[in-house]
């Protein structure tokens, strides 16, 4: 009974992973599957009560648990003091409510893939000034953003902080 308690658990974290990329992908369609896909019909009526569902398009009706990768996998974790502490020691004060600002240029950053002139257009801001606000982030992280593990560090940290939120 534990054990299936256990995997029911599991399960329906995966579901909220599922919930989350509905929502980031705009779809809310959902139905039971017997392949180990993952639907979730009170997303559905969420996201078209917010109006985040284009209407009769959508582009996802179901997930796998092979589909939500990295964020089903964070959120399975979910609740793991020593996946929250990994964060925590990754973000430090970007955490922090005031910081708000800092950790949106940071997951823009990462979004772009660490490309600071794509990301100077994307937030119109000269690339002077960009390069003065994440020099600022760097030594408030305590890291360099031009490596690659760190970037890659400091997402799972971002993605690990989303889940954790919800």
């Amino acid at each position: 009974m534990i054990g299936a308690a256990a995997r029911l658990d599991e399960a329906g974290m995966i579901a909220e992973a599922a919930v989350s990329l509905l929502v980031r992908d705009g779809c809310a369609e959902g139905g039971p599957s017997q392949d180990g896909t993952v639907a979730d019909r009170a997303a559905r009526h969420d996201a078209a009560r917010s109006g985040s569902v284009r209407s009769g398009s959508a582009r996802r009706r179901c997930f796998r648990a092979r589909d939500v990768r990295l964020r089903g996998l964070l959120a399975m974790l979910r609740g793991d003091e020593r996946v929250q502490m990994f964060a925590r020691a990754e973000l430090g004060s970007v955490l922090d409510a005031e910081r708000r600002e800092d950790r949106e240029l940071l997951s823009q950053f990462l979004a772009c893939g660490g490309n600071k002139s794509l990301l100077a257009q994307r937030i119109h801001l000269s690339r002077p000034a960009l390069y003065g606000r994440l020099a600022r982030l760097e030594r408030r992280l305590g890291v360099s953003l031009d490596d690659p593990e760190s970037r890659t560090s400091l997402h799972v940290a971002l993605l690990i902080a989303g889940v954790e939120e919800r």
